[in-house]
């Protein structure tokens, strides 16, 4: 053999390794749970497919049930597939219910600070994972009265992207004497986004359900815990602690867009219960084009410049939107039902160039409502009707 033809056999032979390997890296870093695909490397759980797949890889899910809470330490991405007449995956709690696998950050939040957490999915420190197309479902959690917190996937210093995913029953019972009384109060969260300032935790939910959630839909907390919703829905079971969707101790909204919400509220309590909250938040939030029903406070932004824009809101036990905050920008939003008002400025909160123009309110004691201390706002022209009174200064209507 001569030196060329010893030279491309060797050309040759390397051409191969490259193109096994890629192949062999192709075939290892996408996997399946379940059955369906059987010429993917394939694995009876989704724990043990987590487990298998490198950085960076995918997992399908077959059709099926899945009874197990998953801790996820690398980037991954989750889709949920339906194979042959059954619909997309779903999981659920074990049969001896949802146990604590977490415990959250010990942040100035409101809700969960240092809170014992039973999650179905835990997106660890540091990682980023894509999830898409599965049911998580908490139903028969068994977990004891004002025990481990249900919640649906927390991003634990964790980042992500949640896409067409149904979350139910995220909702264990807890009696305690709260801000309403004393009551049994609902608690579980479907999403549960949080950082300790360490790392950033940004997680966007797109075209994603929330159903008889005990305290929020998403939820957002810490330094660094940054959220973006779109074309969600949101449904409370109407006796509940919480919001529809809350961003507090710091965290942010980006965008917060084109979602519906309902049923955030307690029964029988005028106040204390919210839609959508930014609490203590970081501002800069755009919430527009949502459609918020049935909650004591449509909502609420406690953080400076916000713009709220072009929501519906109807049949608000207490205020349509509440301000508490300045250089906030209400504008074009319907607001109808409220038993309070239509918008407030709230007293107590030094309120300051906000502007409150272009909204529809039909239905309040108080078109507006603007605390004694508020100053420099630009209120109207908005179109009210069915009001008592238009402009109201005060901490009330009545």
């Amino acid at each position: 053999m001569n030196a060329n033809n010893g030279v491309r056999s060797l050309l040759v032979v390397a051409v191969g390794l490259v193109v096994l390997h890629a192949s062999t890296l192709w075939a290892t870093t996408t996997v399946v749970v379940g059955a369906c695909k059987p010429t993917l490397p394939h694995y009876p759980s989704i724990t043990a497919a987590v487990a298998g797949v490198p950085d960076g890889g995918t997992i399908q899910i077959c059709s099926g049930t899945y009874a197990e809470q998953v801790t996820i330490n690398q980037n991954l991405t989750i889709i949920g597939i339906a194979s042959g007449n059954g619909g997309l995956p779903t999981i659920v709690a074990p049969a001896g219910g949802l146990v604590q696998n977490a415990t959250s950050y010990n942040v100035p939040s409101g809700f969960l600070q240092n809170a014992a957490l039973a999650a179905q999915i835990i997106v660890a420190s540091g990682v980023a994972v894509n999830i898409s197309d599965i049911t998580l479902d908490a139903t028969n959690n068994l977990l004891p009265n004002c025990g481990p917190v249900p919640i649906g996937i927390y991003f634990s210093d964790s980042s992500g992207t949640l896409k067409n995913l149904q979350f139910k029953n995220h909702n264990a019972t807890c009696n305690f004497s709260g801000f309403a009384g004393s009551m049994p109060y609902p608690q579980g969260d479907g999403v549960f986004v949080q950082s300790d300032g360490s790392l950033p935790a940004v997680v966007a939910v797109n075209n994603s359900s929330f159903h008889n959630v005990g305290w929020m839909g998403v939820h957002a907390d810490g330094t660094d815990a940054s959220i973006s919703m779109k074309s969600n829905t949101v449904e409370g079971p109407g006796i509940t602690y919480g919001n529809g969707i809350l961003v507090e101790g710091g965290a942010g909204a980006t965008t917060v867009t084109s979602n519906f919400e309902t049923n955030a509220l307690y029964n029988g309590a005028p106040t204390g219960f919210w839609g959508i909250l930014l609490n203590n938040c970081v501002g800069g939030s755009v919430v527009n084009s949502n459609v918020i029903s049935n909650s004591n406070t449509g909502i609420v932004a406690e953080c400076n410049g916000n713009t709220i824009a072009s929501n519906t809101i109807f049949a608000s036990g207490d205020d349509g939107i509440q301000i508490c905050g300045s250089n906030n920008v209400v504008q074009r939003n319907t607001i109808n039902d409220s038993g309070d008002a239509g918008v407030n400025l709230m007293q107590g909160c030094l309120s300051q160039n906000n502007i409150v123009s272009a909204n529809t309110v039909n239905g309040a004691c108080a078109g507006v409502l603007q605390g004694t201390d508020a100053s420099g706002n630009t209120i109207g022209p908005n179109s009210l009707f069915n009001v008592k009174y238009l402009l109201l200064s005060g901490s009330s209507c009545s």
